[in-house]
């Protein structure tokens, strides 16, 4: 019966111990997935300082590697309305 006993104490630290490094390791990986969704707001200003205030406008959005030597996103938006946004995008 002391052989049993033993054994299941074991048995219960080695099932503690997997359970706790596979949550951990679970968490970690969920914690540094990348996100779905990226928000983003700005506001674009002349070359003299004023804000952009056009019916038509064109821009891109461009997400870099730290270096900006890669990039990682990007997504070019066409005919934005900036009339009436004292140039906020």
């Amino acid at each position: 019966m002391q052989i049993c006993l033993g054994f299941m104490t074991y048995l219960k630290k080695f099932f503690f111990l997997f359970t706790l490094v596979f949550l951990s390791v679970f968490s970690a990986s969920v914690a540094s997935a990348a996100p779905k969704l990226i928000s983003f707001q700005t506001k674009i200003y002349k070359p003299d300082g004023t804000p952009l205030e056009a019916s038509a406008v064109q821009f891109k959005f461009s997400l870099m590697n730290p270096l900006s030597t890669c990039v990682i996103y990007a997504e070019t938006f066409s005919n934005v309305d900036l009339s009436s946004s004292s140039g906020s995008v």
